[in-house]
């Protein structure tokens, strides 16, 4: 038995060393045999690369798209105050967890947007862990990803970046890419996005809302101030629906730690189309908008400072 064990990990180790250290048509092969895996850069690197730990940035977003995508570092940059937007695909509250823990350590008395989009509380999230894994800056960071979430899939995913750690850059930034993680877009939508089918009652993922709770622990403890914020996305429906659901799911956590929670998801006066570029983000004229709404809040909240 301890024979066929060895000769198991020489055979898994060695192929992972063979599909990450071969390219074909300047992919490693590693991403052709599993599309699970995550090719070095995009969004996720350059998050990493940007990010300067000893910077005090006074305010700090983590969440998914809509954190990269919907907080604008030159909006804030007009009340004086610096912000990282510290967001990555589908970001979930595990990864959010791991990312505040080892990466994006919040200064002390600084101010941690956790972003939540309904969504990314649906399902097991490893697409998301994936793409962070091979990008993580820390390497213990990586390896915490695999400890939290024990699963095959995140386990191959960890092996993949260890035998792609010499590896060039694969993708490029994101387009559109600016500074401090912002990626905005520019289109406008021409016609509403579709309602969603809601016959069922959505599933969300317990772990997701426990990791939550953790992640307010974890910016507490590093004395920063903490406020949960949720996107504006186009006023449907069954967006609405969908998000009445989502309170429900996370109520509990919101009550127990008494934090303040902006909502905005359809409780908005943007336009659906002129101020959106597709069904769950804003454009850049619609994050001006918008941002210049939130900072006044948190102002008027006194969860930001700003020497105008």
């Amino acid at each position: 038995m301890i024979f066929g064990l060895a000769l198991m990990s020489v055979f898994y180790f060695g192929l992972c060393w063979l599909i990450n250290h071969t390219s074909i048509s300047g992919k490693r092969a590693a991403c052709w045999v599993n599309p699970q895996f995550q090719r070095k850069g995009g969004q996720e690197y350059r998050l990493m690369q940007d990010w300067n730990p000893d910077a005090k940035y006074d305010v700090v977003v983590l969440g998914s798209s809509h954190a990269y995508r919907g907080y604008d570092p030159r909006e804030f940059a007009k009340h004086n105050l610096s912000l990282f937007a510290a967001g990555s695909g589908f970001q979930n509250t595990l990864a959010s967890f791991v990312l505040a823990k080892d990466v994006f350590v919040p200064k002390k008395n600084s101010l941690v947007i956790i972003d939540l989009f309904d969504q990314t509380f649906v399902g097991d999230g490893v697409g998301c862990f994936s793409r962070v894994i091979e990008n993580a800056g820390s390497d213990y960071a990586a390896l915490e990803f695999v400890w939290r979430k024990p699963d095959l899939r995140t386990f191959n995913s960890y092996w993949c970046r260890v035998f792609s750690k010499d590896a060039p850059v694969e993708v490029g930034d994101e387009p559109g890419y600016l500074l401090n993680g912002y990626c905005p877009k520019t289109d406008t939508l021409e016609t509403l996005p579709a309602e969603l089918n809601l016959e069922n009652e959505i599933k969300f993922n317990q772990l997701f809302a426990n990791y939550l709770d953790k992640l307010i622990v974890q910016i507490k403890r590093d004395s920063a101030q903490v406020v949960l914020v949720s996107h504006p996305q186009p006023a449907l429906v069954s967006y609405s629906n969908y998000h009445d659901q989502f309170l429900k799911f996370i109520h509990p956590v919101i009550v127990k730690h008494q934090v303040v929670y902006l909502d905005y998801n359809t409780n908005h006066s943007l336009n659906n189309q002129e101020h959106f570029a597709d069904a769950n983000h804003l454009n850049q004229a619609g994050v001006s908008l918008w941002n210049e709404q939130l900072i006044k809040n948190l102002k008027e909240l006194e969860l930001i400072n700003s020497a105008e």
